[in-house]
């Protein structure tokens, strides 16, 4: 939920975005949606996922895991507050909004065709994204344009599984292997993962939030259940059906391993299903030496806030 602590740290992320911010050889300026998602105090944080030329996992996972470069993971999954931030800025139309669940999601949509967020539901997982919906949130952050691609993306299944399962310390320092929940751990518990419900709406008060649970070997949230999370591998040869990992909260214990591997139809949209973003980019972004003091303050908010829930 959105507190005291939350807009402090977002505060201070907000100012730190103010300047154009370098990653790499891009640059974040005000215009592209990861800028105006930071100016709204609602910005994405990403982690670096390394040891890059890893092994990959066992065949029943397709052969996923290994990737040859180093490359950024968000921590969250994409909350509704996001979300918004997207629909207002573009005027994209969203399928939610037609969808069966309209009545229970975490936006309402006003007489001028603009978004707002529900009471309680700002830092809650978004649902209801086909995959196409999926992209253009990326392409924004980007670009500032929902159809022009730029610097962040959904991750490739191999991306998303090294991600939630790898760990280059598994087995020892420098011993790298797979743990078996995304969560950094063998066994599941309640308090680690947002699982086993029978039926839940995205605007009830049980609904995740982004940072549920326990937070995996990488510094990730929701790796493993809440929803399940789209990934840009295409499941067939006509990119009409795309890999979704993670599982959801309608899955048991035993269904949320990492030998689950599901896909679907592009079209799909349900309170099962959302997404996060992977980039390239190794540093998101690059701040000032301003920028880096405000971040030094956020993070050590932060690292206090999990000591003390």
């Amino acid at each position: 939920m959105i507190n005291s602590s939350s807009l402090l740290t977002t505060a201070c992320l907000a100012i730190a975005f103010s300047l154009p911010a370098s990653a790499g050889d891009f640059t974040l300026g005000a215009d592209t949606g990861y800028a105006k998602l930071n100016a709204a105090g609602v910005g994405l944080s990403f982690s670096t996922i390394g040891d890059p030329g890893n092994s990959a996992a066992t065949p029943s996972s397709r052969g996923w895991g290994q990737v040859d470069y180093v490359y950024s993971m968000a921590t969250t999954e994409v909350s509704w507050a996001q979300y918004a931030v997207f629909l207002n800025d573009t005027g994209y139309s969203s399928y939610m909004f037609q969808s069966s669940g309209a009545s229970y999601i975490g936006l309402y949509q006003n007489s001028d065709g603009s978004v707002g967020v529900r009471a309680g539901c700002a830092d809650k997982a978004v649902c209801y994204i086909r995959y196409s919906e999926a992209v253009a949130f990326s392409n924004w952050l980007g670009t500032g344009s929902a159809t022009q691609a730029g610097s962040f993306n959904l991750p490739t299944a191999s991306e998303w599984y090294k991600a939630a399962y790898y760990d280059a310390n598994r087995y020892g320092t420098g011993q790298g292997g797979y743990w078996l929940y995304g969560t950094g751990a063998d066994t599941l518990t309640e308090t680690g993962a947002f699982y086993g419900y029978l039926a839940i709406e995205p605007n009830n008060s049980q609904w995740p939030e982004v940072d549920y649970g326990m937070f995996n070997q990488n510094g990730l949230y929701g790796m493993t259940a809440g929803v399940e999370e789209w990934t840009s591998t295409a499941q067939n040869g006509a990119g009409t059906r795309h890999w979704v990992l993670g599982g959801s909260w309608g899955n048991l214990a035993a269904d949320l391993t990492n030998a689950r591997l599901n896909n679907l139809a592009d079209t799909s949209a349900n309170a099962k299903l959302g997404f996060r973003i992977s980039t390239t980019l190794t540093a998101v972004p690059e701040p000032s030496t301003y920028a880096l003091g405000l971040g030094a303050l956020a993070l050590g908010w932060a690292a206090w806030r999990r000591r003390h829930r």
